[in-house]
C-alpha cells in the first residue's frame, strides 16, 4: 500500500481536498484508504454499549451496522500495527504534520507559510501564488488542479513499509 498525507492548520482545507482527491483517485481505479490524525481522544458516549464493553475491559470493540462498522481499539504498540489488515491501493493520511511522510500543505489563504514541516512536496492554497522554502519555489495548486496533485501523488507516494508510523 502507498501512503500520502494531507497536512496543515484547522481550516485551511484538508478535509475539503482529501475529499477531491478521492474522488479523483477512485475515478483512475484506485482503491482509497483515509486515516483522521487528531490531537483528541474521541471517546464513547457514557452509557452507550460499546462504551460500557470498553469500559468492561474489552481490548477490542465492533459496531456494526447496516451500511458501515465503526472498529474501537485501545491504542496499539504502532499505528502500523493497527492498520496492517487495510488493503488498499493508496492510504490518505489527514494530519500527521510532524511526521516525515510526503505530504501536500494546506495553507488557505495564507500568503506565505512561516514554516514547512519536512515531506512537503507542494502547497494547496485558495489562491495560486509561488511558495519560497529556503530558496527554492515550492509548487502551489488550487482547487482546480486536482487532477495535477493526483499525478504528484501517484508518483511521490511511498510505501507503507519505507515510513515511520
Amino acid at each position: 500500500m502507498r501512503v500520502f498525507a494531507v497536512a496543515g492548520y484547522s481550516g485551511t482545507g484538508k478535509t475539503v481536498l482529501i475529499e477531491a482527491l478521492i474522488r479523483e483517485l477512485t475515478r483512475r481505479g484506485f482503491s482509497v484508504s483515509t486515516i483522521k490524525s487528531t490531537n483528541e481522544d474521541i471517546a464513547d458516549k457514557e452509557g452507550t454499549d460499546t462504551a460500557r464493553h470498553r469500559m468492561s475491559g474489552a481490548q477490542t470493540t465492533i459496531l456494526v451496522g447496516p451500511d458501515s462498522m465503526t472498529i474501537r481499539l485501545k491504542r496499539p504498540s504502532s499505528l502500523r500495527e493497527s492498520i496492517s489488515w487495510i488493503q488498499s491501493d493508496l492510504l490518505i493520511i489527514e494530519g500527521m504534520k510532524e511526521k516525515n511522510i510526503p505530504k501536500i500543505w494546506c495553507i488557505g489563504d495564507e500568503k506565505s507559510p512561516k514554516e514547512l514541516p519536512d515531506g512537503v512536496l507542494a502547497i494547496y492554497a485558495w489562491k495560486d501564488s509561488p511558495i519560497y522554502r529556503e530558496g527554492q519555489i515550492i509548487s502551489s495548486y488550487t482547487n482546480e488542479q486536482i487532477s495535477e496533485l493526483v499525478d504528484l501523488i501517484e508518483t511521490a507516494s511511498v510505501d507503507l513499509m519505507e515510513i515511520d508510523l
